[in-house]
């Protein structure tokens, strides 16, 4: 290490740069925001991510591309939205209404009438448990816009609309 404790805005500036090594430098636990200038052109940065203050909690050693990213989206102020898309779709009479249902409420209906095309709702989880170990979530409230899908087959066509770009889970036994 070379016991830095601050890295100067300067070296955002550098065109030419392509690794950065500041690694075994404890004290080192910021990084300006300039760096963010290299997203493009740093292809190794390498930084001990435990001791960097404000790094979200996901980034790892040895990710240059996500670090430059958080950067630049700080540098350009970037607002956080707290709302996620939540898409229900399965086959018909198999509890997704219900499901979304039981998270909203803590409860459904024995018998749920079945969902015709598709059922739009918000819903907002004001202190979302098992986000508050992360600095950014200090148990703030998460927006969720839901999509519950009918599950007849005269309805299968709209599933493929809404089923770009998601995380799917598989839920089962409940």
């Amino acid at each position: 290490g070379n016991r830095l404790r601050s890295i100067p805005v300067a070296l955002g500036y550098q065109e030419k740069l392509e690794v950065l090594d500041l690694e075994r430098n404890p004290e080192l636990t910021d990084l300006p925001l300039e760096l963010s200038r290299l997203r493009h052109r740093l292809y190794l940065l390498k930084i001990d991510v435990n001791n960097m203050r404000g790094l979200p909690s996901g980034i790892t050693k040895g990710e240059t591309k996500p670090v430059l990213t958080y950067l630049y989206s700080l540098k350009q102020e970037s607002v956080k939205h707290r709302q996620l898309k939540l898409t229900v779709v399965g086959y018909e009479r198999r509890g997704k209404t219900s499901l979304i249902k039981r998270l909203r409420y803590g409860q459904a209906s024995k018998q749920q009438a079945s969902t015709k095309g598709i059922e739009v709702a918000e819903w907002t989880l004001e202190e979302p448990h098992g986000l508050h170990h992360h600095s950014e979530c200090k148990r703030k409230p998460v927006t969720f816009i839901t999509y519950d899908f009918a599950g007849q087959v005269e309805y299968y066509a709209t599933h493929q609309c809404f089923s770009l770009n998601i995380l799917c889970t598989l839920l089962f036994g409940m």
